[in-house]
């Protein structure tokens, strides 16, 4: 009956710390964004100037890349922060918070072969069976 009772509340727990953790990635990636855009916006209004935009000849690359920070959406930025999965790299993937989510994974299983082995492991203890 414990037993049974800190599972769900470690189910419950995870629950609530993954969407803590996702929320906590939304602002900071928002922040992030509109941070850039206050950033680069003298920037881009000089990229508008013909001149100006004339004379970066060899470093057009700059005015493209702040043009497509100023067209993009902070939300939509942040929301791709918040769902995206690196390509290559999934072992990085957090989505347990700030651990990956092949150790969540991991402390998983082991606490699961605990659970299931209870009686083996603790004979001589009745709380845990």
């Amino acid at each position: 009956m414990i037993l049974r009772f800190a599972f769900v509340a470690l189910t419950v727990y995870a629950v609530c710390s993954l969407a803590l953790s996702r929320c906590v990635v939304f602002v900071g990636a928002y922040q992030e964004a509109l941070s850039t855009q206050r950033r680069e916006s003298w920037l881009h209004g000089q990229c508008q100037n013909a001149t100006f935009y004339a004379n970066m000849r060899q470093h057009t690359n700059v005015c493209e890349a702040v043009r497509s920070n100023a067209e993009r959406s902070p939300t939509l930025f942040a929301l791709d922060a918040v769902v995206a999965i690196p390509l290559g790299a999934p072992s990085m993937l957090m989505l347990c918070g700030f651990a990956a989510a092949v150790a969540v994974h991991v402390i998983w299983f082991v606490a699961t072969l605990v659970y299931r082995n209870r009686r083996v492991l603790f004979k001589h203890r009745d709380v845990f069976v």
